[in-house]
């Protein structure tokens, strides 16, 4: 029986961790993509030798070129530069576009049935401009944000539920976040929150609830500025694994993730973050949830910025 193909496009500290995660998995073939000369080839075989010690068989590819992604089954997006402390998503977003105008065409064109994973920040415009660049159908580019935004956000709930000895896992606490994948446009949907089948409310203060509503806008920023040197990769990779098994196994689970919305929430031609229900041929549907009226409001203002963030960056590299 063939082995399913996963490429990753970057193999930086999150790609890297991506591909051992998925190799411990040990159900597809991986192949590792770096343009810097020998450093996926190097980083791919000292993986694959882990696999003689952790039990597993996978094949695992490192390459400079493209022409090893053909025929993949999924495609990981996670090539562009990493983001600097200071650095807005604005900023990082233009040094972001020329890479994947280069490379997304050609990957396309080598894997016509593959799936898409948007990973590269900012994460919801660089999966919109590699849908127009690879000239990949909506249905089959999913972005990567909501899943571990809503790990931080229920992570935090839990840390708060802790401190006043109310101990919960995190698999007992309900909680998901839409929106954008950025600090002014996430939207973590506090109205929705269940611990145990019952309100956050019921737990939480208001302002407690504020405080881990901030925390989780601020998540991937207070990891930034605490490392200096480079940013989140473990809880990324792992969020990416659990959507390339849904999509992989056809799970038919429903996931936070950035998708090209037509008319949803009243919002059109946007990549933004929405319930999502993933199959094996990508985006199956979106979940429209009942939101707040703040809610839908700050949803709708994250699809409206993330649109015109794509406008402005075209604008920009047409001048």
């Amino acid at each position: 029986m063939r082995r399913a193909k996963i490429s990753i496009l970057g193999a930086g500290q999150t790609g890297g961790t991506m591909a051992h995660l998925l190799a411990l998995k040990d159900y597809a073939n991986i192949v590792l993509y770096d343009i810097r000369g020998n450093f996926a080839k190097g980083k791919a075989m000292d993986l694959e030798q882990s696999g003689a010690i952790s039990g597993f068989d996978c094949q695992i590819i490192g390459t400079n070129s493209l022409e090893f992604t053909c025929d993949s089954d999924i495609i990981i997006i996670a090539a562009g530069s990493p983001r600097k402390p200071g650095q807005s998503r604005e900023e990082l977003a233009r040094a972001t576009l020329e890479v994947i105008k280069d490379i997304l065409p050609k990957v396309a064109e080598r894997s016509p049935n593959a799936i898409f994973i948007g990973f590269t920040n900012p994460m919801d415009v660089m999966t919109h401009a590699a849908m127009l660049e690879g000239k990949i159908k909506p249905n089959r580019i999913i972005g990567q944000g909501g899943v571990l935004d809503s790990a931080r956000f229920r992570t935090f709930i839990k840390n708060q539920l802790t401190d006043y000895g109310l101990y919960y896992s995190t698999r007992d606490i309900f909680a998901y976040v839409l929106g954008g994948h950025g600090e002014k446009t996430m939207v973590p949907i506090v109205s929705r929150v269940v611990i145990r089948g019952l309100s956050i409310s019921e737990f939480l203060s208001q302002t407690d609830i504020n405080e881990v509503v901030e925390k989780t806008k601020n998540g991937g920023k207070e990891i930034l500025d605490l490392m200096q040197s480079g940013s989140a990769f473990y809880a990324p990779a792992a969020a990416v694994v659990e959507m390339v098994e849904t999509i992989l196994f056809d799970q038919k689970r429903i996931l936070p993730c950035s998708v090209y919305l037509t008319g949803q929430y009243g919002i059109h031609a946007s990549f933004v973050g929405v319930l999502t229900r993933l199959g094996r041929d990508g985006v199956e549907k979106v979940i429209e949830e009942p939101l707040s009226t703040d809610e839908l409001s700050a949803l709708k203002k994250a699809a409206d910025h993330n649109r015109a963030m794509l406008d402005t960056l075209y604008e920009t590299n047409r001048s």
